[in-house]
């Protein structure tokens, strides 16, 4: 599993609850504009980078610190109505640690609500796959499981059809069992990611 490191979640989480603060203002200002009904149909689509921090637990070898790295994430998918999106989508964190590769991700069928038609605020949540691999020549350390995933983010419109889309996403992963070399390792595994991402969205 990940090796222990300095703590970031604290200002991870400090930048999370920021970017909520910065949705709710400006949704509350957006209110007051009355700014007209936004336009969701169709296929759409959305991708950026950030940072994340990640922590990591098993049977028998306790938790991790948290340890900060790259982040980013890629979705994409389609309109159920004006107020929610149907999607799939990847997210991803990677950090090389002392000559050592490790990513994390999730897969995840996704859902995304917007509570008004007028603001650019929504919800999201989803489940798929967790995915954890730690690569150091040939060696290689690895295992997958179910995972979950939930966030926030805002649509801040830069066109007819397009928009700057901060988002606070946090993913979890219940890995089971890791494999070293295709050998079973540790038991128990399970991950979470909280990342801060700066994306586009074209809808």
């Amino acid at each position: 599993m990940l090796s222990r490191g300095s703590s970031t979640r604290v200002k991870l989480l400090a930048s999370a609850l920021a970017l909520a603060a910065l949705c709710t203002s400006a949704t509350t200002a957006r209110a007051q504009d009355n700014e007209a009904p936004r336009v969701h149909q169709g296929f759409w689509i959305g991708g950026g980078l950030g940072y994340g921090s990640v922590s990591s637990s098993c049977d028998g070898c306790g938790s991790s610190d948290s340890e900060g790295g790259f982040s980013g994430l890629l979705r994409l998918g389609g309109t159920l109505s004006e107020q929610v999106l149907l999607g799939v989508e990847s997210d991803g964190w990677y950090k090389d640690i002392n000559g050592t590769t490790n990513t994390v991700g999730n897969l995840s069928a996704a859902v995304y609500v917007y509570p008004s038609k007028t603001m650019g605020m929504f919800l999201k949540g989803g489940a798929g796959v967790a995915g954890y691999q730690a690569k150091n020549g040939s060696d290689k350390l690895d295992g997958y499981g179910v995972g979950l995933i939930g966030g926030l983010g805002y649509d801040i419109p830069v066109g007819g059809h397009t928009a700057f889309t901060p988002m606070a996403t946090l993913t979890w992963g219940n890995l089971g069992d890791l494999s070293f070399n295709g050998q079973s390792s540790a038991s128990g595994a399970k991950q979470t990611l909280l990342q801060v991402v700066f994306t586009f969205s074209a809808y």
